[in-house]
């Protein structure tokens, strides 16, 4: 979480050297308390799509996909971190395997929406839309920014609602 607190915030910091210290050790993530694992490797696939860092996307792909369809918690299941579908999305739109990006927020907003996540689910949305773009279909994609605007502005989510309105600015 340190990690992904410093790149929201904009604290500078070595990612890529965060990254390499975990993708390069042969029992990553199973050196890792299993509390900890699917935390852990949310964090960095959001690291490494923010950097564009396509080799950790590959790396991080394979070792989250094991837990698709599950849900990150952080330390004991005190925190909710989303479903990993929605980091196996992100990777994938950062991998450019649109396909497998529509997929996997398809499953991450039906996911979010089952347990009640509403700001997961926006992101999921927003991140879905992102994804819409190339297919050329405006009115699902604004559909989806619209209803991910509506609960970021409900549940204040700043950094959404400003990305959202950067999309939005796009799309008309």
């Amino acid at each position: 979480m340190l990690a992904r607190a410093r790149l929201e915030l904009g604290v500078p910091y070595d990612y890529h050297a965060l990254l390499r210290l975990f993708l390069e050790s042969q029992t990553f993530p199973l050196g890792l308390p299993a509390r900890l694992r699917m935390a852990v490797l949310a964090d960095l696939a959001e690291c490494a799509c923010e950097m564009n860092d396509t080799s950790a996307t590959r790396a991080l792909t394979a070792r989250l996909q094991p837990f698709q369809g599950l849900h990150v918690s952080f330390g004991t299941g005190v925190s909710y971190g989303g479903p990993v579908n929605y980091y196996l999305g992100m990777l994938a739109l950062a991998s450019s395997s649109m396909d497998q990006a529509r997929t996997m927020f398809e499953r991450a907003i039906q996911e979010a929406e089952s347990v009640g996540a509403k700001p997961y689910r926006a992101w999921s949305e927003f991140r879905m839309a992102q994804t819409l773009e190339a297919h050329g279909d405006a009115e699902r994609r604004r559909a989806l920014l619209d209803s991910a605007r509506s609960v970021a502005k409900q549940h204040g989510l700043g950094r959404l609602e400003r990305m959202i309105a950067n999309d939005f600015s796009l799309v008309q």
